[in-house]
């Protein structure tokens, strides 16, 4: 396939980034240039479901380690998303700096989550304003939410 350049690439084009964490804008290629995408597939207008919920892999893996349980740590939630709306909850950090761990999700939709990649992958299983169940781990206690999964952006 030839090169592209931005003049050429229309917001119909999904875009293959050059790494797993491009998609969350907080690695060392982001903003991607035309140069780092390895290639460029046609598609419809990439609508990516969500949850409206922040997190990171490396906080995850030691804090649900810590915690000894296996799941995603809800780190934030952004305001009025669907995972506030559903009644999540972020983790918390007083004044002395101790941490209060927020929601972690166990399941969605019956289906273990034991990393971020996990979580997102299964995310993509579904459309935005598809209803998921998850179980939720909140302070020793599990119980299962419903969500209506929104568009991520």
């Amino acid at each position: 396939s030839t090169a592209q350049t931005g003049s050429d690439v229309s917001d119909s084009y999904r875009l293959a980034l050059c790494c797993s964490t491009c998609t969350t804008r907080s690695c060392c290629c982001w903003p991607p240039t035309w140069s780092s995408l390895p290639f460029f597939t046609r598609a419809r207008p990439v609508h990516t479901p969500s949850l409206g919920v922040g997190g990171d892999a490396d906080i995850n893996r030691a804090l649900t380690k810590q915690l000894g349980i296996e799941g995603v740590l809800l780190l934030k939630l952004e305001l009025g998303s669907a995972a506030d709306a559903a009644g999540l909850r972020g983790t918390k950090i007083d004044r002395d700096s101790d941490i209060f761990p927020g929601d972690i999700i166990v399941t969605i939709n019956n289906q273990a989550i034991d990393s971020v990649a996990t979580l997102l992958a299964r995310l993509d299983d579904h459309r935005v304003g598809d209803r998921v169940a998850l179980r939720i781990w909140r302070g020793g206690k599990t119980m299962d939410v419903q969500v209506v999964l929104q568009r991520s952006g």
